[in-house]
């Protein structure tokens, strides 16, 4: 963020403010990060290239990021496990290991070895709740 030292938090983009609360989480040096659809709100390249840091940046620091999304693709590329819950009232459909090598590429998902079999996997549960009503 050089240049923008001397800026408020609402005077950054929306790009600009996630980089910086993943760095105060950071700071702190914890075992456990949890993330609750933190790229949501984001534009498709801002979103790209956050989850290319946060890939980086979970690395260095070590931790274990709990991450929810409904963006099976960014699931599949971010996690080494994806946990698929059913609708409300929440119960565990699966659990399904993603076994890509790092680092991965978040620009060309496509491109990584496996990543078409693994977010087949994600899928498969997902579209058993659609095809059973379960998901409106």
């Amino acid at each position: 963020m050089l240049g923008f030292e001397q800026h408020f938090p609402s005077q950054l983009s929306g790009g600009m403010q996630k980089r910086g609360s993943i760095a105060r989480t950071l700071v702190y040096r914890l075992d456990v990060i949890l993330m609750d659809e933190p790229f949501g709100a984001l534009d498709a390249q801002t979103r790209m290239v956050m989850q290319s840091d946060l890939q980086t940046l979970s690395v260095e620091a070590g931790a274990t990021v709990i991450f929810v999304t409904h963006d099976i693709t960014e699931a599949v590329l971010l996690a080494d496990d994806v946990v698929v819950l059913s609708q409300r009232p929440s119960k565990l459909l699966a659990n399904i290991a993603i076994d890509l090598p790092r680092p991965r590429n978040m620009f060309e998902p496509f491109k990584n070895p496996g990543f078409d079999a693994a977010y087949d996997a994600v899928w498969t549960e997902f579209r058993s709740q659609i095809q059973a009503g379960q998901i409106h």
